[in-house]
């Protein structure tokens, strides 16, 4: 754990996944008081360490989430906006975290806004987005940044799953509720269509195990039709297929051809 005046840092290895989760906040800038400002050189401490932490494990997933406060950076690129009033300190900043993403060959994950539907501060960025089933950004009264909810293929872990498994499960939910986003569903829509659910059905079944299954396939079918669909780019489905090794020296190609020699 590391934290200063300014910015904060927890890491941690999960030995039996073989995966490195980082959590990171970093405050957000103030014109009005530029002495506010997170001073680069409490971001760079930060950044090393996850640097230093993260290396130590040569063959771990790595998942780096937090609030990083940097909006005018175009994280699919990545590369700083052109034409943005930014601060130099907060460029700099922008820069090391850019740098952590070339480092550790990360992908940011995140594409919707998630404060007041302007910026995208809150980000989840991964090594291996095979490992990401969906992204959902979604609205909250606890707090002004919205809740970005992120769903793992644990079938993508190393030691959870068998190879069968992962074949399997590359893109094929196991249950109807896997592939809809109940953050955002229409809940007065789906209690008026269970009240008015013939369950006859149901409390005639044979068997409390046929009961159960009859009742779950009720009930996920009236929530599919009133939630929307889970949002997989279509990136990261043509992505999943690629072993990864091999999607490891992609992006490294990829930003070897943005770093100027």
């Amino acid at each position: 754990v590391l934290s200063s005046s300014f910015c904060e840092a927890s890491m941690v290895y999960l030995e039996t996944v073989d995966t490195v989760v980082v959590g990171i906040y970093r405050p957000p800038a103030s014109f009005s008081h530029p002495e506010r400002c997170c001073p680069p050189e409490h971001f760079k401490d930060c950044v090393d360490k996850v640097l230093k932490f993260s290396k130590r494990f040569t063959t771990a997933t790595i998942i780096v989430t937090g609030d990083f406060n940097l909006p005018f950076v175009d994280w699919s690129v990545p590369m700083i906006r052109t034409g943005k009033n930014v601060l130099r300190p907060e460029r700099q900043s922008a820069e090391l975290a850019i740098g952590l993403m070339q480092s550790l060959f990360l992908e940011q994950m995140v594409t919707e806004p998630t404060r007041n539907g302007k910026n995208i501060l809150d980000l989840v960025f991964v090594n291996n987005n095979a490992l990401i089933h969906s992204v959902d950004v979604t609205r909250t009264e606890l707090s002004d940044h919205d809740m970005v909810e992120c769903v793992l293929r644990t079938s993508e872990m190393p030691g959870l799953g068998s190879a069968p498994d992962k074949a399997a499960s590359n893109f094929n939910p196991q249950s109807s509720f896997d592939t809809i986003n109940v953050h955002k569903a229409n809940w007065a829509e789906i209690r008026e269509e269970l009240a008015a659910s013939d369950w006859s059905d149901v409390l005639s079944a044979e068997d409390q195990d046929t009961a159960w299954d009859k009742f779950g396939t009720i009930v996920a079918d009236v929530c599919g039709r009133h939630s929307p669909r889970h949002l997989v780019s279509a990136s990261m489905k043509k992505r999943s297929k690629i072993p990864r090794d091999r999607w490891k020296l992609m992006i490294k190609k990829k930003y070897s051809a943005l770093i100027p020699l």
